[in-house]
């Protein structure tokens, strides 16, 4: 179901902003990014228990990501990333664990734990489902570069065809994401490693910005602005 969908969402991006004209017209970039935002939340919360929530907060998720878009900066401008697409991203990262535990609790009862347990849950889904999608189509060349070898491009292609590799992405995407919910323990390994590594990063990056701030005094806050 999560592939089918994110499929067509896919493909209905794939559609908005594969335009000949560049940069794509900024209510179309709008319009997909709704899409996108709301496939991607409907699949990270969507549960058979108040499965009318899920629906709603998905397309409450989807009009706000493209009215943001739609409303900031100069019509036509291309330049989405960085800080606009960091922005939607650390949105998404804060309102679907926010939606989660209220769900679970049945009413706007935020429990640290609840809401602790489900942002770790969904950046690790999150993050591997894109890898999945990476893996998806490294293998998708592949096979399409064997079957080459041998007379047969028709899957190379297929794979050119820019409708065809939207859909594939949305169905890996979505797909991956599906896998990995009904695989807790998968997930539960994940977040051991993610939290492994940033234990052993942290203290790296925390003496760094200490001897950062160490060294303002002596050069002047000029370059922060």
């Amino acid at each position: 179901l999560l592939a089918g969908i994110c499929a067509l969402a896919g493909l209905a991006i794939q559609q908005l902003v594969d335009v000949k004209t560049f940069p794509a017209p900024v209510e179309r970039v709008a319009a997909a990014l709704a899409i996108g935002a709301a496939a991607t939340g409907f699949a990270l919360v969507v549960e058979r228990v108040r499965l009318l929530w899920a629906v709603g907060f998905a397309l409450a998720l989807g009009v706000v990501a493209g009215a943001i878009y739609f409303w900031h900066g100069a019509p036509g401008e291309s330049d989405f990333w960085p800080w606009r697409g960091m922005s939607l991203l650390l949105g998404l990262g804060v309102t679907v664990p926010l939606f989660q535990t209220a769900r679970d609790a049945g009413g706007w009862r935020f429990a640290y734990p609840t809401l602790h347990r489900h942002a770790w849950t969904e950046a690790v889904i999150g993050a591997a489902a894109n890898v999945f999608v990476g893996i998806v189509f490294m293998m998708s060349w592949l096979l399409a570069l064997l079957f080459k070898l041998i007379k047969i491009d028709a899957l190379e292609k297929l794979l050119e065809k820019h409708w065809f590799a939207g859909m594939l992405a949305g169905a890996a995407f979505g797909g991956a994401i599906g896998l990995l919910r009904e695989r807790d323990r998968v997930v539960v390994l994940l977040q051991r490693v993610v939290t492994s590594v940033l234990g052993v990063l942290a203290p790296v990056l925390g003496t760094g910005l200490l001897l950062f701030l160490l060294s303002l005094p002596f050069t002047g806050l000029t370059p922060l602005w």
